[in-house]
């Protein structure tokens, strides 16, 4: 169980002033800040610390009046501190009749705190069914994690099957063009072939009867001579 304890706070003594200075409080000493002002208790009192000749001027060099006016802005702090402490003590009667109200109510808030320390010992068991709970996601989160590490592997097994069909495309692509190609010069050179095929038997043919016409102009030629023997055996009376 939960204890709230309240403290008493003792009221703030105010310290006794006369004209606005405290009593048996030490003064503070004057001293020129970087601006060339002076400065009382971190003060400044707007006060040029050079004379009107130009000659240093000192602290012996104010009147009881300037002195009066230098100290007012320490006074004044001196005042609003006897004020805020004031305040304070008002603060600190209001403070202690809060506390008074206070423990009256302590009791209650005991009470809730022994609540709360059973809603504790609840939440810890739903924390402790959360944690169970956890792992098991964590479990699953993991089993999902390999299943997409193997959507991905298999993804890139894809994309590279994919790639090599492409490149079997276009070497099929290339070759067919290449086969196209070849057909086409077969085609040209079968025509070649055909044309110099029918050259070959035209100039055959033409062989053949230029052949038949030597025979011919061969067997006139031996018939002539043939002839031309008879003649001679006629003439000469013997057979060549």
């Amino acid at each position: 169980m939960n204890t709230i304890i309240f403290e008493i706070i003792p009221p703030v003594e105010l310290t006794p002033v006369i004209n606005g200075l405290p009593i048996g409080v030490p003064g503070h000493t004057p001293y020129i800040g970087e601006n060339g002002n002076w400065w009382i208790n971190g003060v400044d009192t707007g006060k040029n610390a050079i004379g009107e000749d130009g000659a240093p001027f000192t602290y012996a060099d104010f009147t009881p009046e300037q002195i009066a006016e230098l100290q007012q802005p320490a006074n004044a702090a001196v005042n609003n501190a006897n004020e805020a402490a004031s305040n304070a003590n008002e603060a600190a009667s209001a403070a202690n009749t809060a506390a008074g109200r206070a423990d009256n109510a302590t009791a209650n808030t005991n009470a809730t705190a022994q609540a709360a320390n059973e809603a504790t010992a609840a939440a810890n068991d739903a924390a402790t069914n959360a944690n169970t709970v956890a792992v098991n996601i964590v479990e699953l989160q993991q089993a999902i994690d390999l299943v997409e590490a193997q959507r991905v592997i298999n993804e890139n097994a894809r994309i590279a099957a994919e790639t090599i069909r492409d490149n079997s495309e276009t070497a099929r692509n290339e070759a067919e063009q290449l086969r196209t190609t070849a057909e086409q010069n077969r085609a040209t050179a079968e025509t070649t072939r055909s044309e110099a095929e029918q050259l070959r038997a035209t100039a055959e043919g033409e062989r053949t009867t230029a052949e038949l016409i030597r025979i011919e102009n061969e067997n006139a030629r031996i018939a002539l001579i043939g002839d031309l023997n008879t003649i001679l055996d006629d003439i000469n009376g013997e057979v060549i």
